[in-house]
């Protein structure tokens, strides 16, 4: 299996348990990674024989700037149903999604994140 991989993807959003976090919002971090055969497009140069990177990222960013979760495992569950639903062609979806400065009691930086990964045959 080959791997497409979208790194240090940063988008603002409302997630979060707290209060403060849904209302002021906060940056996150996402890191995403896609299996699929890419021979096809190795040979060809066509980008029909792929997945449109950028056609991903504008997934990726709808659900991170849109419709506020509690927690990043429902977040990062919703890019990776919305990114393998997007292409039969993926197999497999890894994603990262990071609080790039997380409300901890005593931390003024840091991430904290969540690591997912599914695959077409596991919602």
């Amino acid at each position: 299996m080959d791997e497409i991989a979208l790194t240090g993807m940063t988008f603002f959003g409302r997630h979060g348990v707290n209060t403060e976090e849904r209302e002021l919002g906060q940056r996150f971090g996402v890191d995403l990674s896609l299996w699929l055969d890419l021979g096809k497009a190795a040979s060809s140069d066509d980008i029909a024989d792929t997945v449109s990177y950028s056609a991903v990222y504008k997934l990726v960013r709808r659900e991170m700037e849109g419709e506020p979760s509690q927690l990043l495992e429902h977040i990062a569950g919703r890019v990776a149903r919305v990114v393998l639903s997007y292409d039969p062609r993926i197999e497999r979806v890894r994603v990262k999604i990071c609080k790039l400065s997380p409300p901890l009691q005593g931390s003024a930086t840091g991430e904290v994140s969540v690591t997912l990964l599914r695959s077409r045959s596991q919602p």
